[in-house]
């Protein structure tokens, strides 16, 4: 339940009105007596889970009502107050869980998650008074942000996957042309997975004919591109907003190609690498004072909106990309895209001994390199039991000689 960077499990299971009250009373130990101000996806445990957390809930909350993880964000940033978001994100529908921000925009560190933890086993998980309040005044201070962008002679097809980014609609629509589709939000998910990354949840938008759109997830805090109808990697949609904007630093994830850290370094855009995780980019990207942040699962932080990793500011920003008829020289190198498996407890240590490299950075898992050829191999953070995979190389041959490797290590079908 107490992941990496939030809490999260199966409704019913995991996390059950016993838990959920006992989570809202640890909240309120460790934030202490300031107001906490909650919102909410579409889910359907969303809104019992939102009840049950007011009941061990202290003191005053603030409903801020259905929102994007973005907006959340947003809030917490704007309006000073220690913020959470009930959501399960990219996850299947059976999944809820909730994120914590700081007043200011930060995440909650792993830490802290840990340390809500001891809160939590000493909660009494009873039903405490509370003073509740509601709040969507926001919302036209978050709407008034997107007045930085230009209209755009552009069309474009978005899929919200039956998800909460359908509170973007608005500013898109201003924008630009804009065809939606799986806009009726609906906690069940019943077009696709909520996972933007996955070839089921990217089918709708590929089968349409306008060539440029994007799919967004359960909560909009990710996004996926298309553009000349196919599927971009999130490789190219760096490259080209690096050299579009004139980004002079950008961090990027574990996961991200070596092939784009040489491009950038290239045209003389400074790199730095992260753990892989939406709060170890954002966090790394203040410490450095970069531009922009991008990681491979489709989270894009901009400077000038405060690293908040908004689907919604990234597909204006890449939009502008589309309006000016941009594109960058990047040529990817032959690459396998994250792969999953799990059940197997040693496969890291399986790599490294078939792989033999060269260099070994360990500082996400294991970033294994040689001769113009890289595996990566780490636990995931949002799925507990499941390795994340990741192999490329400079040339052809030598891709499908890694792929073999794996397939030796691995017993079992990679998904």
């Amino acid at each position: 339940m107490f992941g990496r960077y939030d809490v999260r499990g199966i409704w019913g299971k995991d996390l059950t009105v016993e838990t959920v009250r006992r989570l809202g009373d640890a909240v309120r130990r460790a934030v202490g007596d300031v107001p906490i101000a909650v919102g909410k996806d579409a889910r359907y445990s969303s809104h019992l889970v939102f009840y049950h957390l007011l009941e061990g809930l202290s003191g005053d909350v603030i409903d801020i009502g259905i929102t994007t993880t973005p907006m959340s964000v947003y809030y917490a940033w704007k309006e000073g107050a220690e913020t959470l978001q009930i959501t399960a994100s990219h996850n299947p529908p059976e999944y809820i869980g909730i994120k914590f921000t700081h007043p200011g925009g930060d995440s909650w560190s792993h830490e802290e998650i840990q340390g809500l933890r001891s809160f939590y086993e000493e909660a009494k998980g009873g039903i405490n008074p509370h003073n509740l309040h509601y709040d969507r005044s926001f919302l036209f201070d978050y709407y008034d942000e997107f007045e930085r962008f230009p209209e755009m002679d552009v069309e474009a097809v978005v899929d919200f996957s039956n998800g909460v980014g359908y509170l973007e609609a608005p500013v898109m629509e201003r924008k630009l042309r804009v065809v939606f589709l799986n806009y009726q939000p609906d906690g069940r998910f019943p077009r696709h997975s909520p996972d933007p990354t996955v070839p089921d949840a990217q089918k709708d938008i590929l089968d349409h004919p306008v060539p440029f759109g994007a799919v967004l997830d359960g909560d909009a805090d990710r996004i996926v591109f298309k553009r000349h109808g196919r599927i971009l990697k999130p490789e190219e949609v760096i490259a080209d907003v690096a050299q579009f904007y004139g980004v002079k630093r950008v961090v990027i994830d574990t996961m991200i190609s070596l092939s784009l850290e040489r491009y950038l370094e290239d045209i003389g855009v400074r790199v730095y690498r992260s753990r892989t995780g939406r709060i170890f980019l954002r966090k790394m990207a203040k410490e450095k004072g970069a531009d922009f942040f991008g990681e491979y699962s489709g989270h894009y932080g901009f400077k000038e909106f405060n690293y908040i990793d908004d689907s919604l500011y990234a597909f204006l920003s890449y939009a502008r990309i589309v309006d000016a008829d941009f594109q960058s020289e990047y040529v990817p190198w032959p690459s396998s895209g994250v792969k999953s498996v799990k059940g197997i407890q040693d496969l890291d240590e399986r790599l490294l001994q078939l792989f033999d490299p060269d260099e070994v950075i360990d500082t996400d898992g294991l970033d294994m390199r040689k001769d113009g050829s890289r595996i990566v191999v780490r636990r995931s953070g949002s799925e507990p039991g499941k390795w994340r995979l990741f192999w490329e190389a400079e040339d052809q041959g030598e891709f499908e000689r890694l792929g073999e490797l794996i397939r030796s290590a691995v017993d079992r079908p990679l998904l």
